[in-house]
């Protein structure tokens, strides 16, 4: 229902622009980042995820994390940014 919401979103723009929007490899295209993110994700808790909001491994204590790995998946067209924000984030956590 959310793609579809924004398709719709997207369509009445090109249309009130004088374009179409075209979805490149159809409906059913992957929708990916080529930055490996997830896999180690950020939780309040040991239960619900790997790490804490400051990269700090549950269970273990001085060992973090800091890469796209925590983040639960693509956060915008190019995440190298908000990857970059959470690893100064976490250096400065560590020198504590």
């Amino acid at each position: 229902a959310y793609f579809e919401g924004l398709e719709a979103t997207a369509r009445r723009l090109g249309q009130a622009l004088g374009g179409r929007v075209v979805r490149l490899g159809g409906r059913f295209a992957r929708l990916l980042s080529v930055h490996p993110l997830g896999g180690c994700a950020m939780g309040r808790s040991a239960r619900d995820g790997v790490v804490d909001s400051h990269g700090r491994v549950f269970g273990y204590e001085r060992l973090y994390v800091s890469d796209g790995s925590i983040l639960p998946g693509p956060v915008g067209v190019n995440p190298s940014m908000t990857i970059a924000a959470l690893g100064e984030r976490i250096a400065e956590e560590m020198l504590v």
